[in-house]
């Protein structure tokens, strides 16, 4: 002797089947039904060339610095660790197209030495001034052509 299914308990069965079915398939990781975020520019890494392209600052210690000549490249940063109050020194290049002058400052807990920018090659005189005690350091700035 069979038995009849009704019709409805067929389909309830069936629709209950492709339900686990299709959960079987699905990815239950939260956050899975996203798009991946995009790395934001400021955060991937420099290619090989960018990296080896870049040049590592100069440190000259601005009281060593009186009378000597200091050696870059164009690209170059030279950082003048100054021993008294990055603001306080103002500084003057002799021909400004060889290379510019940057004053220290204090930003955001962050303080950052005097520097110049190699931009050209040549040799230019560099004068330091500390505006408090007056003491003045005059060097030689040579750049060299990348």
């Amino acid at each position: 002797m069979h038995r009849r299914i009704p019709r409805r308990s067929i389909a309830v069965i069936v629709a209950a089947a492709a339900t686990f079915a299709l959960a079987a398939c699905s990815d239950d990781t939260p956050g899975a039904d996203t798009a991946p975020a995009e790395t934001p520019a400021s955060t991937v890494a420099p290619t090989t060339t960018q990296a080896a392209s870049a040049l590592p600052p100069i440190i000259v210690t601005v009281a060593e610095a009186e009378g000597t000549t200091v050696e870059a490249e164009v690209g170059n940063t030279v950082d003048l660790v100054v021993d008294t109050d990055v603001t306080e020194w103002t500084g003057s290049v002799q021909d400004p197209t060889i290379a510019t002058f940057t004053p220290g400052k204090e930003e955001g807990g962050a303080t950052f030495n005097p520097s110049l920018i190699a931009v050209a090659a040549g040799e230019t005189e560099v004068t330091l001034t500390d505006k408090v005690s007056d003491q003045t350091v005059t060097f030689t700035l040579h750049v060299s052509g990348a």
